[in-house]
């Protein structure tokens, strides 16, 4: 597939190390993304909450605070989508895993062109 092709999203994550690291397969392209490529900004989770409600970016890192008010704007691809990406920390400890979700999208167009490997986060 030719780079003309691709669908460009913005993605926002503070440039602390645990966001560098969850999104470094990503924006770096070490995983198959099918027709998407990403554009990473980095800014403060402060910035990052205030364009999050303001819908400036497509994807992106919040604060739990911030969540209640951009949940009902995605509300749609929570309900919705056949694929969706959910955004967010891991804690793992022992047995016990815990995903701290900051974002969902619907990745339902993805399906059919993602590798099926599985990675082991924890």
């Amino acid at each position: 597939m030719k780079e003309t092709n691709k669908k460009t999203l913005t993605i926002g994550f503070s440039p602390c190390p645990n966001d560098t690291f969850i999104f470094d397969a990503l924006v770096n392209r070490k995983i198959e993304t099918g027709s998407y490529h990403f554009e990473p900004i980095l800014e403060d989770v402060e910035t990052l909450n205030r364009w999050a409600l303001q819908g400036k970016l497509d994807i992106s890192k919040i604060s739990y605070g911030v969540w209640p008010s951009v949940m009902e704007k995605y509300r749609r691809e929570v309900l919705t989508a056949s694929l969706l990406g959910v955004y967010g920390q891991w804690q793992c400890e022992g047995e016990v895993r815990h995903l701290i979700a900051q974002r969902f999208v619907d990745l339902s167009p993805m399906l059919g062109s993602l590798d099926t490997a599985s990675r082991n986060f924890c």
